[in-house]
């Protein structure tokens, strides 16, 4: 769950808003 916690780092960046966990 980490892992997937962490991908929202990502999403952060390529969304550029927060994003908890979308890749759940």
């Amino acid at each position: 769950m980490l892992l997937f916690c962490d991908f929202k780092i990502y999403t952060f960046l390529l969304i550029g808003k927060k994003s908890e966990c979308l890749f759940k």
